[in-house]
């Protein structure tokens, strides 16, 4: 249930924010492309769905909010981590 949230999460961010960049005309920067994250995000804090990932989420926020950072590629490295366990064989 824990990775299935957190891989529900970062696909519902990525596609959100794939949806609006193109829907932009033009170039969007990486700091306009971490707000479009962090308003998407924010929200999701209150959801009784992800009360197992508020942490995740706060973690993401602050990411978010950083000016040299770029949730973008963080949401991509946690995604593909959490993809690997899920489909880890079982020991």
């Amino acid at each position: 249930m824990y990775y299935d949230n957190l891989l529900n999460l970062c696909f519902e961010a990525l596609l959100h924010l794939y949806f609006t960049v193109q829907s932009n005309d033009g170039y969007t920067s990486a700091t306009a492309r971490n707000a479009i994250l962090v308003k998407f995000l924010k929200p999701k804090l209150k959801l009784a769905a992800y009360n197992d990932q508020k942490k995740n989420i706060q973690l993401m926020l602050r990411v978010g909010r950083q000016k040299d950072k770029k949730l973008e590629l963080e949401l991509l490295e946690i995604k593909k981590r959490a993809f690997d366990v899920y489909n880890a064989p079982d020991l």
